[in-house]
């Protein structure tokens, strides 16, 4: 189902979102060395590249299907 596709998307960017702010934390309290933090950020900001490349494009088949937000034109 492309209405899950996209929630599923969704939660996994506000997941990697939260873990970077966590990150961010740790770096500032010096608690997370500078070299392990840039290969997490880096990570977590490929997974959330994709699941919003993923959402666009599912959106798009929506569109084509005639579908937004479950609704049917």
């Amino acid at each position: 189902d492309l209405h899950l596709s996209i929630r599923r998307q969704r939660q996994m960017c506000i997941r990697d979102r939260d873990a970077m702010d966590y990150l961010d934390e740790a770096l500032g309290a010096k608690k997370i060395e500078l070299e392990p933090y840039l290969e997490f950020i880096r990570e977590l900001s490929k997974e959330q590249f994709f699941a919003r490349a993923t959402t666009m494009v599912t959106r798009k088949a929506q569109r084509e299907r005639g579908r937004s937000q479950g609704v049917t034109f």
